[in-house]
Order: structure tokens, then sequence, then C-alpha cells
């Protein structure tokens, strides 16, 4: 079973906006090296991070959840996972490491009553939380979350059962 993720139209504004401002770049008339060399870096980390977490799909197999990106598949044993729940669209978030819609929401968010946890996902009303039994959070989300979320369910019943 397999989900795109949806992107909502603040995300699918800053992809828009910070894509048109990473190709312009390389055009953009610099003379200082040190100041040259810093700007690549940056663009370059900025790009290669995009790559590997921007999540694309959500899918669950057999015995795993995987949010895959361009460049790396986040694969989650679902033994492992303590708890799944729906996620709130308000929320009371805090960024910490965060892309702030470039690509998707990813990166690390901290919320009072939950703690800190990592996000995968387009759009926050189609997203759910999953708990690891070592104690990391996940929030991810996608097209059609119910789906998923039954069978992610459905998975962990079974391993429960075993």
């Amino acid at each position: 079973m397999r989900e795109s993720v949806q992107y909502n139209f603040g995300a699918i504004v800053m992809t828009v906006l910070g894509s048109i401002i990473m190709l312009a770049f390389p055009f953009i008339p610099i003379a200082n090296l040190a100041t040259l060399l810093t700007l690549s870096f940056v663009w370059l980390a900025v790009l290669i991070t995009t790559l590997v977490l921007a999540p694309l799909t959500v899918s669950v197999t057999g015995k795993e959840l995987v949010v895959s990106s361009l460049m790396r598949r986040h694969c989650f044993r679902i033994e492992d996972i303590e708890s799944i729940r729906k996620y709130p669209t308000v929320s009371n978030e805090m960024s910490l490491i965060f892309s702030y819609g470039f690509f998707g929401y990813w990166g690390w968010r901290r919320e009072e009553h939950i703690g800190r946890y990592f996000s995968y996902y387009g759009k926050g009303c189609d997203t759910f939380l999953v708990i690891m039994r070592d104690g990391r959070s996940y929030r991810i989300g996608c097209r059609n979350i119910e789906k998923i979320y039954d069978h992610i369910s459905s998975r962990m019943d079974f391993y429960r059962k075993g």
C-alpha cells in the first residue's frame, strides 16, 4: 500500500519560490570569493538535505512503515511502533529545525503535550503521530491517511497477537 504526500498551498508556494531562488543562484554575480563559497556551501547543504528528507510517498509493507524521499527511504518497523494516533489539525507546534514548506514540511518540531518529534508531511490536516517503543516520535502525512492508518493499526495488532 502506497500513498503520495499531498502539499498544501503554502508548501507549493514555498517550493516554487525556493526552487526559483536555488536555480537562479548560479547566475548571481558575486565578486567576493569567500561569499561565493559560503553561499555555495549553504545552497549545497539545502539541496542535499531536501533530497534526503523531503517526503514524497508513504507506504506500508508487510513489516515496515516507509517514508520515501528522492534519495532515501526512512523505514520504521511496525513491531517497534508503540502507538499510532491521528494528529489534531490545530496544534501549538514550535519549530526547531524545519523546512517551513520547502518540498513539504519536514524536520524537528516540538509540542508541549507530545515533546520533540520529526515530521514528514505536506499538509498539516492529513497527518498521524507514530510513537516508537524507544520513545522517538514522528508526524507523518499523505493522501488517504485513513487507509494507511488502518493498515498500520491492523499490522500492529498482528504483531501484538504474534
